[in-house]
């Protein structure tokens, strides 16, 4: 690892003597799904109805500099289950309105207004509206008790190998 490409790792790493995975490990495993699902969506060229395995580990190698031989692997299954369970029974890729982005808005409540602001990692078109995605990887997820008071669906898939599970949570129809 050097300073350029993950700054705050190396300061963290060299500096404060901190090893992996045990401090910003997490964050690596979970940047590297991450980072692998969005290049699958963002840069497939959806010509054919699915990609193929070779395009999905394409994306995954591009992101696990960082991850040990076992990570690798452990995190390969995982995605791997997310496109049988999530792409494939579609029989076609969906194209989404956008992958890693920020989203802002307005709320009012009791007659103050809020600006709200977050990131999402997808977004869907939907035939009722705008489906937002917020991909979570953690090794013992929990998911809010009551999700309907949360989102407009409380539809949430998981996709577990070993201990370590990928939600995909849609927070918001709209």
């Amino acid at each position: 690892m050097s300073y350029a490409q993950r700054p705050r790792a190396y300061y963290y790493r060299y500096e404060y003597g901190l090893k992996q995975p045990s401090v910003f490990g997490a964050a690596v495993l979970g940047t590297a799904l991450h980072g692998a699902l969005a290049q699958l969506y963002q840069d497939w060229h959806y010509q054919d109805p699915l990609p193929s395995e070779e395009w999905l580990r394409y994306c995954w190698e591009n992101q696990i500099g960082a991850l040990t031989a076992t990570q690798v692997e452990e995190r390969w299954q995982i995605l791997r289950r997310y496109v049988e369970t999530e792409i494939v029974p579609l029989r076609v890729m969906q194209r989404p309105l956008a992958t890693e982005g920020r989203i802002q808005g307005l709320i009012q409540v009791n007659g103050l207004e809020f600006k709200l602001t977050g990131r999402y990692d997808r977004l869907n078109s939907l035939e009722e509206g705008v489906d937002l995605i917020d991909y979570k990887s953690a090794k013992n997820p929990t998911m809010p008790t009551n999700p309907g008071s949360l989102t407009h669906s409380a539809d949430t898939t998981s996709h577990s190998a070993g201990c370590l599970t990928l939600e995909v949570m849609p927070l918001k129809r709209f």
